[in-house]
């Protein structure tokens, strides 16, 4: 992402307001893994098995959420200099009703264990 605002800045190039959207959706669904990841990590440090357990199938959820969307678990394709690859307005649905499930079994991760 970093490296496609730099060219577009300095090509002058305008991402598209659509595009812009889709990179933000990508950006916190890398970020949702991301700290997913962390939270896990934390837990193992401290010896909590279960939480970290619980913690990584939620991460695992999410990365199989964007190879669904995306083709990719990890979404490191889906930018281009002046865009994206792909749209995923067709994956709305999935997405949001997999970020409602993720939400309640987070809660359930934070609240319960």
């Amino acid at each position: 992402m970093a490296f496609c605002q730099a060219i577009e800045k300095l090509a002058g190039i305008e991402v598209p307001s659509r595009a812009e959207y889709i990179r933000t959706i990508l950006l916190e669904l890398e970020r949702l893994y991301n700290h997913l990841g962390d939270i896990a990590g934390i837990a193992t440090d401290v010896a909590f098995a279960a939480g970290a357990a619980h913690a990584n199938k939620l991460k695992e959820d999410v990365m199989r959420l964007n190879e669904v969307v995306t083709g990719s678990r990890l979404l490191r394709g889906m930018n281009a200099i002046g865009g994206v690859r792909r749209d995923i307005g067709h994956k709305k649905d999935e997405i949001l009703s997999e970020l409602s499930s993720l939400n309640n079994h987070f809660r359930e991760l934070r609240c319960c264990w």
